[in-house]
């Protein structure tokens, strides 16, 4: 029953991760090369900590709070054969596609909002012209991807500004 339910997560994981594409072209919604990705948020972790990547039921793990995400991510819209490009749940934070990013540092709680001005770190050089995407993803469990989290963890946001060269 174990190989059964490691391969249950496996298959869970993949799906749901696979299903989630981020992304819309860039042109709609920023008006050059991003330099900066501002806005406010809050956070409240819930209370129980669970690991479930190894179970379905998750591990309760003790002493770990939870923590939020917010990130921005500028992308190439098409690879090298002109086919498009849509990222999801398995490579939103690793794929060679990814040009620029702009992550949040600290997830912790925060009662009242919070002001955030974050400076895309890029991988890529930002060429005119090219195709690109662009994503803002925001998780109330930084690892719910991993199946790891608090259930009731609350992330608010709000006034979100690309601030573009």
């Amino acid at each position: 029953t174990t190989n059964l339910l490691a391969d249950l997560n496996m298959r869970l994981f993949n799906s749901a991760n696979g299903c989630t594409s981020f992304g819309v072209e860039a042109s709609r919604l920023i008006s050059g090369k991003p330099l900066f990705f501002r806005g406010v948020y809050k956070y409240k972790s819930g209370d129980k900590y669970l690991d479930a990547s190894e179970n379905i039921q998750g591990d309760v793990i003790e002493g770990k709070k939870d923590e939020c995400a917010i990130q921005a991510v500028l992308y190439e819209a098409k690879d090298a054969d002109e086919k498009e490009v849509v990222l999801n749940g398995h490579d939103i934070n690793d794929s060679d596609y990814i040009v620029a990013s702009a992550v949040l540092a600290d997830g912790t709680e925060k009662e009242e909002f919070t002001s955030f001005n974050i400076e895309f770190t890029y991988r890529k050089e930002y060429k005119v012209g090219n195709e690109y995407k662009f994503a803002i993803v925001c998780s109330s469990s930084k690892d719910g991807d991993r199946f790891k989290g608090a259930g009731g963890s609350t992330l608010t946001v709000d006034n979100f500004e690309v601030i573009c060269e």
